[in-house]
């Protein structure tokens, strides 16, 4: 059984004749600036018109509820519908003690990043650009725990994670998850 050594100076381990391998991470931020480019440029293709799920609507209620009031939470919107609040309609709504709701409460440290996406004017679309900084945000930390192993892969591994993983999918939803995706990316490196 072989032991596992990180070699910062594997690049200058080319044999006899062959260059030596050099990854550059000026060269991999441009390659991140690409996927950015990319991924912004698909953008009008999927639209940022409407939100797929409710998750996404419930994200958006609660930035939406922090801009208009700066509370996390607020009486019963319906209440001629459901006075006593026991069917609240809003996906991952939560009633507080003292009768009031919140839509996405549990979640503050998002709420907050999509109101200040709210706040300057950019509302859907640039809730939307949170999540594709996230995925590339998680390419770019998946390029970098790479080059530990195989440096000649890391910018493979940025297009591959940033276009070819689910969190490609995850760059165009009011989500989380590519945010979180890059979160733990980072915490790796």
């Amino acid at each position: 059984m072989t032991a596992v050594v990180d070699r910062p100076d594997r690049a200058s381990e080319a044999g006899p004749g062959q260059p030596a391998r050099t990854a550059s991470p000026r060269l991999l931020w441009v390659h991140a600036v690409g996927l950015f480019v990319v991924l912004l440029a698909l953008l009008p293709l999927i639209g940022a018109d409407s939100v797929f799920s409710a998750d996404e609507g419930a994200a958006m209620l609660q930035a939406e509820l922090l801009d208009r009031t700066g509370q996390w939470s607020e009486a019963n919107p319906f209440p001629r519908i459901d006075p006593a609040g026991e069917r609240f309609g809003v996906h991952l709504s939560h009633q507080l003690d003292d009768g009031t709701f919140t839509y996405f409460g549990r979640r503050p440290a998002y709420a907050l990043a999509l109101r200040a996406t709210t706040a300057v004017g950019l509302g859907l679309a640039g809730a939307i650009a949170l999540s594709i900084m996230g995925t590339v945000g998680a390419a770019l930390a998946a390029a970098h725990l790479t080059r530990h192993l195989r440096p000649d892969l890391d910018r493979v591994a940025l297009w591959v994670t940033g276009l070819l993983s689910p969190l490609a999918f995850n760059s165009y939803w009011v989500i989380a998850h590519a945010l979180a995706a890059a979160g733990v990316g980072w915490a790796l490196v």
